[in-house]
């Protein structure tokens, strides 16, 4: 590849990325004026990070076969269509429902494990080193999506949905010059193949403990991001504006954990960052659960979410790559098999945290670390014992 490709590649994905990784949280400022403009209830608006969950879920029962099958650049750029759709949906919506089905759709336009395949196939680049570099890019624009879409919202919250059509479309051209590789094959698609897969992967123990790791590392992440609109601009009093900017606490311990996570992999593998990631997620939500108790604060409260996001993506990023090694030639499907899981569960815990209060979400989160990282250690000993 040449140098002007890689450049091309560098960027074009790194855009593609940061639309990515601000879906369903770039709006989020904005949720208590969108819920006051159709005179929604708090539980209604509070819905809008589950839907997109949900809508996950379905995305990728298809994706990751439609990858193995047509390619991951191909899948994209269906994707990618959808999600300009959901924008557009969004835009002439008329009522939170057809509001929050926007958001469904938004979330069954879910890309980012094709992301990952395509950078597995069709690149020769450290696949480990460049997705920590496009989630480093993704995430600081993460508080800076969202603080723009809070000064936006103070005119006209559509004019949220009209920005983000235009980057929609930004990313439907980008990904028409992506480099694919001449001599990758695609196996057909078959139903009958595609359940055999799916069997696989269900029966597969090591798949299903990386799940349920994902799970349970994945809940705290929507509770959060279920809960905290309602908690900072409602209870709190906050202004829209001043929410996305404390959501740069949050991002900031994001950042830390991508930079740590690679250092921390070479170092001591990746079965012992994962298990370093475990051990600092439950000591942050206790130490959230007992500090915040005694000092309920906004900075405080951002300050121990962002010591839990560093653990994040020791976790996640490890998961991921080992996924893809449970079988080569169904990466992709093992990718989107595993995000299925993920976000269903995920969108059940999130419909579960939207009836509840901001004074019950730490010890939620506290309960869902302890058991599904026990039920996690659970099946690794169970393994062991096989072998």
């Amino acid at each position: 590849m040449t140098r002007n490709k890689k450049i091309y590649v560098y960027v074009a994905l790194s855009f593609i990325v940061i639309a990515n990784y601000s879906l369903g949280t770039f709006f989020l400022p904005a949720l208590p004026t969108i819920a006051s403009y159709f005179n929604a209830p708090k539980y209604d608006a509070q819905l809008a990070y589950p839907f997109i969950l949900l809508g996950s879920s379905f995305a990728y029962i298809y994706v990751g076969a439609m990858s193995d099958s047509c390619g991951a650049k191909k899948t994209l750029f269906l994707q990618l269509f959808l999600t300009f759709s959901s924008f557009l949906v969004c835009f002439l919506s008329g009522s939170m429902v057809v509001f929050l089905i926007g958001l469904f759709i938004q979330g069954l336009a879910s890309y980012y494990t094709l992301i990952l395949r395509y950078c597995k196939v069709q690149l020769d680049f450290d696949v480990v080193q460049l997705l920590s570099i496009l989630a480093f890019i993704g995430t600081i624009f993460i508080p800076l999506n969202a603080m723009l879409s809070g000064y936006l919202a103070h005119h006209d919250w559509r004019y949220i949905f009209i920005l983000w059509m235009i980057v929609a479309v930004i990313c439907l051209i980008l990904v028409c010059f992506l480099p694919t590789k001449s001599n990758v094959t695609y196996k057909d698609f078959s139903f009958v193949d595609y359940f055999k897969d799916l069997k696989f992967f269900i029966t597969n123990l090591s798949f299903n403990r990386y799940l349920i790791a994902m799970v349970t590392i994945g809940s705290v992440n929507a509770i959060f991001y279920t809960l905290s609109p309602h908690i900072f601009i409602v209870d709190f009093g906050l202004s829209a504006k001043i929410y996305a900017s404390y959501l740069f606490i949050p991002t900031a311990g994001l950042l830390v954990g991508y930079i740590l996570t690679p250092v921390i992999k070479n170092r001591y593998g990746q079965s012992r960052c994962v298990l370093i990631g475990e051990l600092f997620a439950i000591f942050s939500i206790l130490s959230f659960v007992i500090v915040f108790y005694f000092n309920p604060s906004p900075v405080v409260f951002m300050g121990l979410i962002a010591m839990f996001m560093i653990s994040y993506p020791m976790v996640t990023t490890n998961i991921y790559i080992q996924v893809m090694g449970i079988n080569a030639a169904l990466a992709g499907s093992g990718l989107s098999f595993i995000s299925v899981g993920l976000n269903l569960l995920n969108g059940g815990v999130g419909f579960t945290a939207a009836r509840q209060d901001g004074e019950q979400m730490g010890v939620l989160m506290l309960i869902i670390l302890v058991v599904g990282f026990s039920c996690y250690h659970y099946l690794n000993s169970k393994r062991s014992s096989e072998n």
